[in-house]
């Protein structure tokens, strides 16, 4: 009965102290606090606004196990429509749309919507981005919208150290070392800029191979506070792992806590079927977000159906 007693008390020891430092950590400002500096020296925590703070730590009551976590796994059954319309899509022709996708996004300069597009974004807003390669994407968020919290994922030694030194003066940015995945995994892959990926084959000696490290994208999320706290952009060009990524949040309900989800769509002989996993997405996003653009089967992005972007 003591230990009992004794680990109760534990966990309720824990709760207040993460409810308090949450109020101190999580207070809304527009300038980096020393939270932020914090996190970009290593600390993997979640810093949004107090916006979005658990009821349980807004009051005084303490939260039961289950509302420790808002985690919660579901059924991806399709419905008899969603599944007549995934099988029209499936008539498409990947290679000519792509294409045709691809030219018209570069040729025709519309490429600058993949960031000017985000005008919801402003000094307190969370943007995850996954795929961070030289930080095209994250120096034209942070010359157009300065967001508070700006996580970026970049597991190629070489451009994680690049993007480290870019952003080293500002406290607002933090850079990992790795990718995600359905699984933690390391791969060895052959750099190749921007299209460096674990779904290309290679056939070159390990020793000209770089490693390319990954973690499970729900235990990522998770270990974020994602499902407590929302998330005002994630957006992802990471050569494939964009489907390990939405199987996980659209498995779940997490994608209810995605406000903006931003996906650069690829096609490699590794990841199967690509045109059907497609066709399946369109469907299982618009259950809880709307599309705002979309160069099909190349780059989209959706917003959730409450917000107004």
């Amino acid at each position: 009965m003591r230990q009992d007693y004794a680990k109760i008390g534990i966990v309720v020891v824990t709760v207040l102290i993460i409810c308090v430092l949450m109020f101190h950590l999580y207070g809304r400002t527009n300038n980096p606090s020393s939270a932020d500096y914090e996190i970009k020296s290593g600390n993997l925590v979640f810093a949004p606004s107090d916006r979005s703070l658990p009821k349980a730590c807004k009051s005084s009551a303490i939260p039961l196990q289950h509302e420790i976590s808002r985690y919660a796994k579901k059924q991806r059954q399709l419905t008899e429509s969603e599944k007549s319309a995934v099988s029209v899509c499936r008539k498409r022709d990947l290679k000519q749309e792509h294409k045709r996708s691809w030219d018209t996004f570069f040729t025709n300069k519309i490429e600058y919507i993949r960031w000017n597009n985000h005008t919801y974004l402003n000094g307190d807003s969370t943007v995850i981005e996954v795929g961070g390669n030289v930080g095209t994407f994250s120096d034209n968020l942070q010359r157009l919208f300065r967001p508070r919290r700006y996580i970026i994922l970049e597991p190629m030694k070489r451009f994680f150290d690049m993007l480290v030194s870019k952003y080293r003066s500002m406290s607002n940015i933090v850079v990992l070392n790795f990718g995600l995945s359905s699984e933690d995994r390391i791969d060895w892959v052959k750099v190749d800029g921007g299209s460096t990926s674990r779904f290309l084959p290679n056939k070159i000696p390990k020793n000209l191979l770089a490693p390319l490290r990954q973690v499970n994208s729900t235990n990522f999320f998770l270990s974020m506070a994602v499902g407590f706290f929302e998330v005002d952009l994630l957006t992802m060009n990471c050569e494939g792992c964009e489907y390990d990524i939405l199987d996980a949040i659209l498995d779940s309900n997490l994608i209810n806590y995605f406000r903006h989800v931003q996906i650069s769509f690829h096609h490699l002989n590794g990841l199967g079927d690509t045109l059907d996993r497609w066709c399946q997405y369109q469907q299982l996003l618009s259950r809880t977000h709307r599309l705002i653009y979309q160069y099909p089967l190349f780059w989209e992005s959706w917003t959730r159906k409450d917000l107004k972007q």
